[in-house]
């Protein structure tokens, strides 16, 4: 009887230490799950491999320095194409000369260009 009780610890003690280890993804990044009844919802980081990281960091770099600007274009992106609010914001119009791509992204979707 002794036996199956040490048995019993173990088997437990090896459950509540593998429930962690489950529950990362291959990443080694860390999940949260809810079980709501019969039902597990996994919450794992987002994956951002597909993403251009160097424009969201270049857009970023400026946001930083300009955010009087990132805050305008977030509340109006439809000043990110005016050629009246470029001109009278020089640092942005040579930012979108030398990175046309990011200014072309952030036509076709301002929200991912939100400043932090």
């Amino acid at each position: 009887m002794k036996s199956v009780n040490r048995f019993a610890a173990v088997a437990f003690g090896c459950c509540l230490f593998a429930a962690p280890a489950l529950a990362q993804d291959s990443g080694g990044q860390p999940a949260h799950a809810i079980q709501n009844g019969n039902t597990t919802i996994v919450f794992q980081p987002a994956d951002s491999s597909d993403l251009n990281m160097a424009m969201y960091n270049s857009w970023n770099g400026f946001a930083q320095s300009h955010p009087d600007i990132a805050k305008q274009l977030s509340r109006r992106p439809s000043l990110i194409s005016n050629a009246g609010y470029l001109k009278r914001h020089p640092d942005l119009e040579q930012f979108f000369e030398q990175h046309p791509d990011i200014q072309s992204a952030m036509v076709a979707d301002p929200g991912n260009f939100l400043p932090v």
